[in-house]
């Protein structure tokens, strides 16, 4: 990937690190919820076989085994938004920002959802607007190399 698309890509994840979080809480309950369905027995059929076998499936083995199979999917989308939120800390609070740029990434991105606008901003920390855009940019560029190790040039 070129640092043009990393840049897009980190600021994009930037903008949506509360709903990741809310995603997280999201697949935790979907987890419970599976977790609480239970079909359990039914009624038993006989369907014609086309050959012999020797498998043996219950529909209480074929429900948990589907259950199961959800449950570690759900658990590795957790696993894996988790890890970015927790390349984003890492990135942030290491020793690249100074500490204007952390509070603009804070302000605009991590606690103002996207919604604080850059005058704001500006006025907030004591800058021009121009100013901001520039500690911006300087910052992403800053956390790429960290959040996307490896892939950064």
């Amino acid at each position: 990937m070129k640092n043009e698309e990393l840049f897009k890509n980190l600021e994009g994840t930037l903008y949506n690190y509360e709903n990741i979080e809310k995603e997280i809480e999201n697949l935790q309950l979907e987890i419970e919820s599976v977790k609480n369905e239970y079909t359990g027995c039914g009624a038993i059929t006989y369907e014609e076989r086309t050959g012999p076998t020797n498998k043996f499936n219950s529909s209480v083995e074929n429900e948990i085994i589907y259950k199961e199979k959800m449950i570690n999917n759900l658990n590795k989308m957790i696993e894996s938004r988790k890890i970015t939120l927790k390349k984003i800390d890492n990135a942030i609070n290491s020793n690249v920002l100074t500490d204007v740029e952390k509070e603009l990434i804070y302000k605009r991105y991590i606690k103002g959802h996207g919604r604080a606008s850059w005058w704001k901003i500006a006025v907030e920390l004591n800058l021009t607007e121009a100013r901001i855009y520039q500690l911006r940019d300087s910052s992403i560029n800053k956390l790429v190399p960290i959040v996307y190790v490896g892939l950064a040039k």
